[in-house]
């Protein structure tokens, strides 16, 4: 019997799977590149004029290893960016009513970067809003079959749903403007992004969306009868990251007598073996469960 169990721990970018994992189990899986170092971008958004902080200002890396990276200010104007790799990028920053300034920042030396933008009044943009771009993976590869999302509030209804071509473009039309931009994809981290500032007729939202290389169960120990332990999956995607914790949107047990599965525990029932199976943004892993007297 399959139980599903709620997605428990995001990842690095976020991210998480599939709404629909369906599909055979992976071939073996691709060998992951050499770990990655990540760098964070911090800083203040401020008025050129006033020097006080740009609440709800966008930071957005518009080229490089980055690209498609955004941020929005606190209000005090301060910003932080997560997760980057080292690199150089143009980062493009902008307000609702400020215009933009771009600079070119590289990592990890320019750790901690100020910008100063000018009040430009607020936008006269009225519906509809475009909004077009590029989905690509941590290698710069297009995502094609991409499921992008714009979401104004809640996820649950979003304003428009639309499928990534060949390419990994896609141009997508709402009447109101979005505040996130959701991607997903099987094989790959589901993301969600602040949505850029609709301050033209047509918007710029590019996406990274990594894809993964290999999804597999930590092994359990043997487990005597009445014991339990946490199911815990491995995420290795193509930027070299590792993430580990609750990564599964189902998990079933091959022999329930043995050893159940569920909300992440497995429970030693009695003795003999079991296989544990997770799923996973299209991707399954299983692990051999011995259960002892």
């Amino acid at each position: 019997m399959r139980r599903h169990v709620t997605l428990l721990v995001g990842l690095a970018a976020v991210a998480c799977g599939s709404s629909t994992p369906t599909g055979p189990s992976p071939t073996p899986p691709i060998p992951s590149p050499p770990a990655a170092d990540t760098h964070t971008l911090s800083g203040r958004v401020m008025d050129a004029a006033t020097g006080q902080g740009v609440g709800n200002a966008r930071v957005q890396f518009m080229t490089g290893v980055n690209a498609g990276r955004i941020g929005v200010a606190a209000s005090d104007g301060r910003y932080t960016l997560f997760s980057l790799r080292a690199g150089s990028g143009l980062v493009r920053v902008y307000g609702p009513q400020h215009g933009a300034v771009e600079r070119t920042v590289a990592l990890p030396a320019a750790a901690d970067v100020d910008f100063a933008v000018t009040a430009s009044g607020p936008s006269a943009q009225q519906p509809p809003f475009t909004y077009r771009g590029i989905v690509w993976d941590s290698r710069g590869s297009p995502v094609s079959g991409a499921i992008v999302s714009m979401i104004r509030d809640s996820g649950a209804n979003p304003l428009a749903v639309v499928t990534s071509g060949a390419e990994g473009t896609f141009t997508v039309t709402t009447q109101t403007t979005a505040n996130t931009v959701r991607a997903t994809r099987d094989g790959h981290v589901q993301v969600e992004n602040p949505a850029p500032l609709a301050l033209a007729p047509t918007t710029e939202v590019n996406i990274t969306l990594p894809r993964i290389t290999t999804y597999r169960l930590q092994e359990i120990a043997a487990l005597r009868v009445g014991q339990s332990a946490t199911l815990i999956a491995e995420v290795v995607t193509d930027d070299g990251l590792t993430s580990t914790g609750r990564t599964y949107v189902s998990t079933t047990s091959s022999n329930e007598a043995v050893a159940t599965a569920e909300l992440g525990s497995v429970l030693a029932r009695a003795p003999g073996t079991a296989v544990i199976t997770a799923s996973y943004s299209g991707l399954t892993a299983t692990l051999t469960l011995q259960v002892i007297p």
